[in-house]
């Protein structure tokens, strides 16, 4: 291999480098950077040292590459293109890119609808993404994410493709794009049996990864900018593999949660570009656009001899516990006689189902959002709160992304968890500010298990971080 000047390079779906102009010490330190240790085998590992039953179970590999050679050329992801120019730099080269992106002619049709009006740190995000053609926006719930994203596709005026994980996300994105955006192509769908591109065209990543990987291919060479919406997920195989594929010149992610538990969002930036923009809690505070929450911890006597090693039968100990869910019930019940919308959130189906039947005995109009709901019944659901002609919602995960009913005020945490993200995610449903409406947090803290009684000391100090304050106004 001969040291040269000049890297020789080609953007697409990915970055092609010719391997003999790269000089020995920068591939070796690609190498390096792009081999990271893979935090599911140091977990897998952990388990099987404290438990003898998981003893005998394969270990993952020990590490994680995202880079690729053959004798002439090595793979890189795009989003390393930043890092890329630093390290040529810091080793006296220059890199010589020839972009074989997809780019199409602009539409001038397209655009903003003339009631949208963005926000100074809207705008500002916007700026960054477009003048680095890729990278990605961090936004709290509430941050306006989606209005960023039509804004960046009506700015940048080429067929775009927006890509997400659920049927309600995909809902809501149609919703917003015919209301807020002109779009003279239409509006196209790639969603189960529905295969009809537009101007802009919405799919979820479901669909696109069943198809041929030479119709894929084909599929993806139709559009010049492609948005990632909540891009945290990028890890997954589904969505790094169909990133990887796409060779638009444009390409974004959108999310509340950049940081995962798993510890590989560095995937998400190898993959899409770097944390270009972050619109913080502070700014929408101040903008009226979010509002603090007042927490109320509770304890309950649950007890487990489980611990967090055992999941699945800890947490089935926890939705089959009757004392536990009657108080849980009771407390729904007089948020509500208080004047309070409350949306119950649990990592079980069946305890859903549970908590909703007990609520309507209570003379409670309470229906459960779970995966199981068909699409069109969930959207009437999500459509007779937004009347108020609900009292209560209760739900799985189906509710910690792309959930936007601003009347709901309380959240019930009647599952626990530790983690920053999801917890974020799920009391950002009731930070849409109303008047004369408060945002209050109900926390079941089960002090009786060690696992458990950590995950809420964990809750406590992230409320505690984001200036939530308890009920009767003291500090958390």
């Amino acid at each position: 291999m001969m040291d040269t000047d000049t890297i020789l390079a080609v953007v697409s779906n990915v970055i092609r480098l010719k391997k003999d102009t790269l000089g020995v010490n920068l591939l070796s330190e690609l190498r390096a950077l792009l081999t990271r240790e893979n935090p599911a085998y140091h977990q897998m590992k952990r388990m099987s040292e404290r438990n003898p039953r998981y003893r005998y179970i394969k270990l993952p590999p020990a590490t994680m590459t995202s880079i690729e050679e053959d004798e002439q050329t090595v793979f890189i992801p795009r989003g390393f293109k930043t890092v890329l120019k630093q390290l040529a730099a810091d080793h006296n080269q220059k890199i010589e890119f020839n972009d074989e992106t997809i780019y199409y002619a602009r539409d001038p049709g397209m655009a903003l609808a003339d009631h949208v009006q963005l926000r100074d740190y809207q705008k500002k995000g916007i700026g960054k993404l477009i003048m680095n053609r890729e990278g990605i926006l961090v936004a709290p719930c509430g941050g306006g994410k989606t209005v960023a994203g039509i804004a960046l596709l009506s700015t940048l005026k080429q067929p775009t493709l927006v890509l997400v994980h659920t049927n309600d996300l995909l809902a809501q994105w149609g919703a917003q794009l015919a209301e807020k955006a002109l779009i003279p192509g239409g509006i196209g769908q790639w969603c189960g049996t529905k295969r009809k591109r537009g101007q802009v065209t919405l799919a979820t990543i479901q669909t696109l990864t069943r198809m041929p990987p030479a119709e894929l291919v084909d599929f993806l060479g139709n559009f010049g900018c492609v948005i990632l919406d909540e891009a945290h997920h990028c890890p997954a195989d589904t969505f790094f593999g169909v990133m990887n594929l796409c060779s638009a010149r444009f390409r974004f992610g959108l999310t509340a949660t950049p940081r995962r538990k798993d510890s590989l969002e560095f995937l998400m930036t190898d993959t899409i570009g770097p944390v270009l923009a972050e619109i913080t809690d502070d700014e929408l505070k101040l903008e009226g656009v979010s509002q603090n929450c007042v927490v109320r911890f509770i304890a309950t006597s649950t007890f487990s001899r489980y611990g967090a090693d055992d999941w699945n039968k800890l947490l089935t100990d926890l939705c089959t516990d009757a004392d536990r869910n009657r108080m849980i019930v009771d407390t729904i019940v007089g948020t509500w006689n208080a004047g309070h919308f409350p949306l119950i959130l649990s990592e079980r189906v069946s305890h859903c189902r549970l908590i909703v039947d007990e609520l309507r005995k209570r003379g409670m109009n309470a229906h459960a959002l779970v995966g199981e709901v068909p699409k069109n019944v969930r959207e009437q659901i999500i459509t007779s709160a937004k009347n108020n002609l609900i009292d209560a919602i209760v739900a799985t995960k189906v509710a910690d992304e792309g959930l936007d009913i601003p009347q709901l005020s309380c959240v019930h945490l009647i599952t626990p968890t530790s983690n920053e993200a999801k917890t974020q995610q799920r009391i950002g449903r009731i930070r849409r500010p109303i008047e004369g409406k408060t945002s209050l947090v109900i926390d079941y803290i089960d002090a009786r298990n060690t696992s458990l009684l950590r995950m809420g000391k964990s809750r406590k100090t992230l409320y505690r971080r984001w200036g939530f304050k308890l009920e009767d106004g003291r500090d958390l």
